[in-house]
């Protein structure tokens, strides 16, 4: 029997930052097919079905963790147990949704042709960079008929989801020496006028999710240290919710935009 402890160690001690998940999958799969669940691959997706017939329920999470921040106390891949709660990287998102679910398919192994459904068991990769695991998946899986994600929520039912808007913006200037900085235009200092309008961009609430709020994540400009910058790129980041159109957002450039 697996202990769901010693599983969830397990996922967590094996590293799987987004793009690099063939180990963390390799296991998974490796361990359902010593439990008698031939699960099937598709690149780094692991996924199977129990039950003959009815509707298709789609359990799924994803393998995959952003890469560690500075800050931790410890190995982020080297899990430890405080009390009852175990530290490492993903110990949370989502490796134990990962866990949960692995333990439900083990449960619901021997009472497959009694289920009157048919539960199909994904566990995805990138998920933390765009969702390319399950875009990917779901051609293969064929028509379904619900789903339920397993994500940290405190055991709460989410029934709504945020969306993810991406902006690769660039500001343009014009070079010269700093000496002669009036006979150049700071790509820079433009930029940085630009993040503090999107910084000040407020979008009208969610009922469910809340606010959005525009985050830049990314910043990259000048070429010396000596040289006003031509160019200046940065990452908007915007973790829409239902009532946001995309659209209507990328209209729009920095410039243009208005803080609400």
């Amino acid at each position: 029997m697996i202990r769901p402890a010693t599983l969830l160690a397990s996922l967590v001690g094996t590293p799987s930052v987004s793009g690099c998940e063939q180990a963390i999958a390799d296991q998974l799969s490796g361990l359902l097919a010593a439990e008698g669940i031939p699960a099937q691959r598709h690149g780094r997706n692991v996924f199977f079905e129990l039950g003959q017939a009815g509707p298709r329920i789609l359990l799924v999470s994803h393998l995959d963790t952003v890469p560690p921040c500075e800050g931790w106390s410890a190995d982020p891949f080297q899990p430890w147990w405080t009390g009852d709660r175990l530290f490492g990287l993903g110990a949370n998102d989502a490796k134990g949704c990962v866990a949960a679910l692995t333990l439900a398919a083990l449960a619901l192994r021997d009472k497959a042709a009694s289920l009157g459904a048919r539960a199909v068991f994904a566990f995805t990769v990138g998920e933390e960079v765009g969702g390319q695991g399950i875009q990917e998946l779901l051609p293969v899986l064929g028509r379904l008929d619900a789903a339920v994600v397993g994500e940290p929520t405190g055991l709460t039912v989410c029934t709504a989801q945020r969306g993810m808007l991406l902006l690769h913006c660039v500001a343009k200037g014009t070079s010269a020496h700093v000496a002669h900085a009036h006979l150049g235009e700071n790509a820079i200092h433009k930029a940085a006028r630009d993040i503090a309008r999107v910084d000040a961009l407020r979008f009208e609430p969610h009922l469910l999710l809340g606010e959005a709020r525009a985050q830049v994540t990314q910043v990259a400009g000048g070429r010396a240290k000596n040289q006003v910058p031509d160019q200046c790129e940065f990452t908007v980041d915007v973790r829409s919710t239902p009532n946001l159109d995309h659209g209507e957002v990328t209209a729009a450039s920095p410039r243009s935009w208005r803080a609400r």
